[in-house]
């Protein structure tokens, strides 16, 4: 966890400058907070929306311009723009050590699981700018992760909170990205299988 809070949170503002589709997803950003702008997206809202969500808690006041790719961000809150998939990729090693024990993988083998996508370039690339891919993992895992506790609780109201738990994490997931919809696949395949 320490190492996921170094690994994201450290120098989270370099580069100060619009990368790559924070170009199309600071346009939703500025859209959902601030302007009201109409645009067509291929993808559902919720993850748009959480990037909104980290931005609107920094302040943000909607007058960057996400036109190009290296406009500088200026007096922008980087950092807060950048923050919910930041916390994604924090949260990421650790779930996938939860999920690892969950489906009967040792401490250690959880552990350099963790580890690996921890110190993994293109989820840290991923979770350090204003990208949503971040939340869909985060929230795929989480969704397996609930799934497996379900089968572990010792009470039906701690499985039934399970349960809901892994509902909302599943809607999440396709909130996020049509693609999400194979979490549900999984999650039926494992109950199929159950």
């Amino acid at each position: 966890m320490l190492l996921g809070l170094a690994t994201h949170l450290i120098g989270l503002r370099h580069p100060a400058e619009v990368t790559f589709d924070e170009v199309h997803w600071g346009r939703s950003v500025t859209a959902y907070c601030c302007t009201g702008e109409r645009l067509f997206d291929v993808h559902p809202p919720h993850g748009k929306l959480l990037l909104t969500l980290g931005a609107v808690l920094g302040g943000y006041d909607g007058r960057q311009s996400f036109e190009s790719i290296g406009r500088p961000y200026g007096a922008q809150l980087i950092f807060w723009l950048r923050l919910m998939p930041a916390l994604s990729g924090v949260l990421i090693p650790l779930l996938f050590f939860l999920f690892l024990r969950g489906v009967g993988g040792s401490v250690a083998t959880a552990w350099l699981g963790g580890l690996l996508l921890a110190l993994d370039n293109a989820f840290i690339l991923e979770t350090r700018t204003m990208l949503f891919d971040g939340i869909l993992v985060a929230s795929t895992l989480g969704a397996l992760v609930c799934l497996l506790a379900v089968e572990r609780a010792r009470s039906s109201h701690v499985a039934w909170a399970w349960t809901v738990a892994c509902g909302a994490l599943a809607g999440l997931v396709v909130g996020t990205k049509f693609t999400g919809l194979t979490v549900w696949v999984l999650i039926a395949a494992w109950l199929g299988s159950a």
